[in-house]
């Protein structure tokens, strides 16, 4: 064997050449050149070493993935129930409106139809105590002469009892009578 420096040049470049090829090795399972990695990954004991970090990496992103999906999806559904939750309301909201707007019509009828009838409740005691105030025989004849029975009856009953008694008596038996059976309760 030659040495003529002793030996000691040869190590730093085989040691050299060992770097050179581990880093090429290196590389080519990186970047998987050549299905370097693909064959190294099946050799037991190497595999695990090669593609665990990178596994564990993608099972934690897939299982995120999954979890953010169902959020996704739970949040979607929410939104669809608030949604017709909302519509569900504006129409109640629609329905109570209309109610209180028919509410309101029939509270001004009603006022109305109670102003009428305060009126003609009015007109009939005016008119009771102008027949209370004639003779019991002239109130009979005039009542006895109108065609609304209805009136007579309203009036009779808007008077004292004596005098409605009194006008009753003055008046022919069978249209008393006929009276008398319109104002029982």
């Amino acid at each position: 064997m030659p040495e003529g420096n002793n030996g000691k040049s040869a190590l730093p470049m085989v040691l050299a050449i060992i770097f050179i090829l581990l880093a090429v090795l290196e590389a080519a399972i990186i970047f998987n050149i050549a299905g370097v990695r693909d064959i190294i990954s099946t050799i037991p004991f190497i595999g695990p070493v090669i593609n665990g970090p990178e596994l564990e990496a993608k099972a934690d992103i897939e299982e995120r993935t999954a979890a953010l999906n169902k959020k996704d999806a739970d949040l979607k559904a929410k939104e669809t129930s608030l949604a017709n939750k909302e519509a569900e309301l504006e129409k109640r909201e629609k329905a109570v409106d209309d109610k209180e707007n028919q509410l309101a019509q029939k509270e001004q009828e009603l006022a109305a139809k109670e102003a009428e009838l305060n009126s003609k409740q009015m007109a009939i005691a005016d008119m009771a105590k102008m027949y209370e105030s004639m003779d019991a025989k002239q109130a009979a004849n005039i009542l006895s002469e109108l065609d609304n029975d209805g009136l007579i009856v309203d009036i009779l009953k808007s008077m004292k009892d004596d005098k409605a008694a009194a006008i009753l008596e003055q008046m022919e038996p069978a249209r008393a009578a006929e009276l008398t059976k319109i104002m029982q309760p």
